[in-house]
């Protein structure tokens, strides 16, 4: 609360104002204290030092406001170091006006009044340009910290704004999948309608458990692996329906499915495509086979199923699912998935091994 207040504070006009003011006291203070250590007289040295500071003032706003900006900070460094040094040269010039007028007003035309700071010029320009670099160094310092913040400002719009892309890039390719499950599932059960099969009304409620699933759980970002493992099942349940004895179904799931969480319908599209495009003629048999092991909150998923030669020969292996899947694990686990796909001349080989997160992260993003 209070460095908030400060940082505020030190931005504001009317802080940088009392900045400029106590820094500028504090100078005279210095000069008086500096000049003093030659010169017995405290008053002559308060005086002499009042009568110096606007020399050092006036070198220092002239090199902050006019040199810093116009040369130094476009990087035109020999400009720059050559009007530093004409400046300093002025400066100087004015420096002895100061001499001049200390003579004429305080020590009355009388040198010994002077005083033996007014005549030393190697001891006096020390003491006045250490304040001139001082402030200069001030304002560079002031310069790079508002530099930074603007440049950790615009970091941190452009993670913001990354963010958001990415979550509408993911929200997409999740619209994009449900209906392509939804019109793969729907094109079947025309065709159990169309055959007047008596497994449709039981297919009818397969179809309702995982609508459940798509319209009330899978809108978190994270689900129990349990329940993507759920969905999985009822729907292999659902085409076993269709499919009968035409299906050679190979199922071995060997994980801890309530200790960790997944990404609702990441591992789902694997098996959907598995049987959408492995089976297309009615007298041949589909073979599947889905493992699911985990090892600690490692994942290793393998799907293979047989293909017909015809979507070999058409390219249409994978389909637009698999390639929605991907651009999600690379969204939603970059550097923390591996996913091979590849055939040979009679199946079609899903692996994909992923880092899971606990269970308690599901949980959290409810």
């Amino acid at each position: 609360m209070i460095s908030d207040y400060l940082n505020k504070l030190a931005y504001s006009k009317g802080g940088r104002v009392l900045a400029h003011v106590v820094f500028w006291w504090l100078s005279l203070a210095f000069l008086m204290v500096y000049f003093a250590r030659i010169s017995s007289d405290y008053g002559f040295s308060l005086r002499f030092a009042c009568l110096m500071l606007p020399v050092a003032i006036g070198t220092t706003y002239f090199i902050n406001y006019n040199l810093v900006p116009k040369y130094l900070l476009t990087r035109n460094y020999g400009k720059f170091g050559l009007y530093f040094v004409y400046t300093l040269i002025v400066s100087m010039y004015f420096q002895m006006w100061v001499i001049a007028l200390t003579y004429i007003s305080i020590a009355e035309y009388n040198y010994e009044k002077l005083g033996p700071v007014a005549g030393d010029f190697i001891f006096q320009p020390v003491g006045l340009y250490s304040i001139v670099l001082l402030g200069v160094a001030l304002k560079l310092l002031r310069l790079w910290m508002k530099a930074e913040r603007e440049r950790a400002e615009l970091k941190s719009a452009s993670l913001e704004a990354a963010l958001k892309l990415k979550e509408a890039e993911l929200q997409l390719l999740k619209g994009q999948i449900h209906p392509h499950f939804l019109f793969n599932t729907l094109n079947n059960l025309y065709g159990l309608a169309l055959e007047k099969s008596d497994v449709l009304p039981v297919s009818i409620l397969r179809l309702s458990e995982l609508l459940d699933f798509l319209l009330y759980r899978s809108n978190k970002p994270l689900v129990p692996l349990a329940d993507e493992i759920k969905l999985m099942k009822d729907y292999i349940a659902l085409e076993e329906l269709r499919f009968e004895e035409r299906l050679r179904l190979e199922l071995d799931i060997q994980a801890n499915g309530n200790d960790c969480s997944i990404a609702p319908f990441l591992l789902f599209p694997f098996v959907e495509n598995a049987f959408k495009h492995g089976f297309m003629q009615d007298d041949q048999q589909l073979f599947l086979s889905i493992s699911i092991q985990t090892k600690g909150e490692r994942l290793y998923l393998a799907v293979t199923n047989s293909f017909s030669e015809n979507e070999k020969e058409a390219g249409q292996l994978g389909g637009v699912g698999l390639s929605n899947v991907r651009k999600r694990l690379e969204l939603l686990y970059p550097g923390s998935h591996e996913l091979r796909i590849e055939n040979d001349k009679q199946h079609f080989i899903v692996n994909l091994e992923l880092d899971l997160k606990p269970k308690d992260d599901a949980g959290s993003d409810s």
